[in-house]
C-alpha cells in the first residue's frame, strides 16, 4: 500500500487511502487531484509552520470504487471519494484528523481556521474528522461555523 501521496505528507502508515474493499483504487498517486493534494500539502505546511511541530495526516476515508461506496450508509451515489474509470476522474475527497508525533490530536477548530483562509472547496466536519473535496465552495454543518467557534 502506497503510504505517500506526496514527499511533502507524513500520512500515517495505518490510514485508509485506498478502498477498504481491496480492489486497490486509491493506492497510486495518479489516482487522487492535484488540487486536493495540494491542499493537504499547504494545510499541514501551515498548520506545522503555526505549531512548530511534525503534524500527520490520520485519514479515516480516501478512494473508494463505485461499488465499495454504494454499501456505505449515507454515501452519495456520486461521493468525490470516488474515482470514475475508464476515462478516469481522480478520487477528489478525504476524510482525516491531524496529530502531531505524539499521536494528540490537533483540534478541528484550529485546522478550520487555517482551511478556511485558502481552500475553494468544501469542508465538512464530523465527530470523528473533517471531511475536504474539490467540490463548489461549501461548509458544513453550518452551525459549526459560528465566529465564537474560532474565538
Amino acid at each position: 500500500m502506497m503510504s505517500r501521496l506526496s514527499p511533502h505528507l507524513h500520512i500515517n502508515i495505518n490510514t485508509r487511502l485506498s478502498c477498504s474493499c481491496g480492489c486497490g483504487f486509491g493506492g497510486r498517486v495518479d489516482h487522487w487531484d492535484k488540487e486536493l493534494i495540494w491542499g493537504l500539502e499547504r494545510l499541514i505546511f501551515d498548520a506545522e509552520s503555526k505549531l512548530g511541530k511534525v503534524l500527520s495526516l490520520n485519514i479515516h476515508s480516501g478512494g473508494r470504487c463505485p461499488t465499495h461506496n454504494a454499501t456505505i450508509r449515507g454515501a452519495h451515489p456520486q461521493s468525490r471519494h470516488q474515482g470514475r474509470p475508464p476515462g478516469f476522474i481522480p478520487c477528489q475527497a478525504i476524510d482525516f484528523h491531524i496529530e502531531d508525533s505524539q499521536g494528540d490530536r490537533i483540534s478541528d477548530a484550529f485546522v478550520a481556521t487555517i482551511l478556511d483562509r485558502f481552500w475553494l472547496g468544501g469542508i465538512g466536519f464530523y465527530p470523528w474528522g473533517i471531511h475536504i473535496d474539490v467540490g463548489r465552495k461549501s461548509r458544513w454543518p453550518r452551525q459549526w461555523w459560528t465566529k465564537e467557534r474560532f474565538e
